[in-house]
């Protein structure tokens, strides 16, 4: 069963040389009321989180992973954008504040999610159904958070997906 959860860092939590059991309790749910998420937000500008995809027991990427969220989110939704509407049966990017690179390859209705350490394949219209509903809560409530309309650019490209796989 495919699993994506999208965490925020809790305002004021260090991570630096922390195991996995310790890492959960630096981050909140995006799921927290919208107090709590503005609670947690350490910057307007640096969005830190994490982005946790799971195919069974097998992780893809976790909260090891952590970095800047919102642009990571940018990056799978316009990665899932070139596959949808550009035809592309391939797309790579890498996280924008590390070295980990994410692979997606689209086959036969089908998508294919490699690191380098890491491989899942998942059905096509699950995955897109639920990274982007996670990732429209996010941005939601981002722009509800920072009283602002910054993330109504990744907002449009998450209806455009839905709209095309009829997710609405």
């Amino acid at each position: 069963m495919l699993q994506i959860n999208i965490l925020l860092k809790k305002k004021g939590v260090k991570i630096k040389n922390k195991g996995l059991s310790q890492l959960e309790s630096c981050f909140i749910s995006i799921s927290e009321p919208i107090e709590e998420i503005r609670k947690n937000l350490e910057s307007d500008f640096y969005i830190e989180g994490a982005i946790s995809i799971k195919q069974g027991n097998t992780e893809l990427i976790g909260l090891k992973e952590w970095g800047l969220i919102d642009q990571t989110l940018s990056y799978f939704l316009s990665a899932l954008c070139e596959i949808t509407f550009e035809k592309q049966s391939e797309v790579e990017f890498l996280f924008p504040d590390q070295p980990l690179k994410i692979n997606l390859k689209s086959k036969e209705g089908y998508i294919i999610l490699m690191t380098e350490k890491n491989k899942i394949t998942v059905s096509l219209m699950p995955f897109v159904s639920e990274i982007t509903e996670q990732s429209l809560l996010f941005f939601e409530k981002l722009n509800l958070s920072l009283n602002t309309q910054r993330y109504n650019e990744e907002i449009m490209m998450i209806k455009k997906l839905r709209d095309f796989y009829q997710l609405n």
